[in-house]
């Protein structure tokens, strides 16, 4: 390409300054004047652009938001055997605890923030309700209050607790902010229970009869 032209350009220019200087000013002007003119259509366009891209997005398409599940109502036993927290330790520290395998540690991990849990004692009965404040973790990662205190390091009635370096079988913990205990001597035995460390409770009637024991 032949760059001749640019330079007869550039020598025009040279020799006529106020002419150049006109030419300039004349293009400036007609910019300023676009700009002015069409900023804000501009504006508008690039925003219908944007609500569009949203909508594809799914972010409004007129989905409802997904509504959080209900809390639950759990059966848990107190093991308080082969290290596992005994009753006492639970309600000073507000807490229950499984593990030893995969089965157990499954099934405390459940627990939800808010469910309701009814801690019963093999050969006891009921002895407590109350409401999940912190989920399932390893018990050497459980902290108590106050002073942000780890639990394997506080004062506890129950001796060789299952803390192992393997998670899968050490003992979890979860929080509980009980809301009605007995001890064990006086544990309710008016509900049947479970045959199992922690499960669900579907039965009505045995939901029903555990909320009048507790007031729940």
């Amino acid at each position: 390409m032949s760059i001749r032209p640019l330079e007869n350009l550039w020598n025009f220019a040279l020799d006529n300054p106020e002419i150049s200087i006109a030419i300039v000013t004349a293009l400036s002007g007609g910019l300023t004047w676009l700009f002015r003119t069409y900023q804000k259509p501009v504006r508008d366009w690039l925003h219908s652009r944007k609500v569009r891209k949203g909508r594809t997005n799914g972010r409004d398409s007129g989905k409802k938001p997904k509504t959080p599940p209900s809390p639950q109502n759990w059966f848990v036993n107190v093991g308080e055997h082969r290290g596992h927290l005994k009753w006492e330790d639970c309600v000073r520290y507000g807490c229950i605890s499984a593990g030893g395998g995969a089965r157990y540690r499954r099934a405390l991990q459940k627990l939800k923030l808010g469910d309701t849990v009814y801690a019963y004692i093999t050969g006891s009965g009921y002895v407590g309700a109350g409401k999940v404040s912190s989920i399932a973790v390893p018990i050497d990662k459980f902290i108590t209050q106050p002073h942000n205190t780890p639990l394997v390091k506080r004062e506890l009635a129950t001796t060789n607790i299952n803390n192992q370096l393997n998670k899968l079988d050490t003992d979890w913990v979860a929080g509980i902010a009980w809301s009605k205990i007995f001890d064990r001597e006086n544990a309710s035995r008016k509900t049947e229970h479970y045959i199992t460390t922690a499960c669900e409770i579907q039965d009505d009637k045995r939901l029903a009869s555990l909320r009048k024991t507790f007031g729940t």
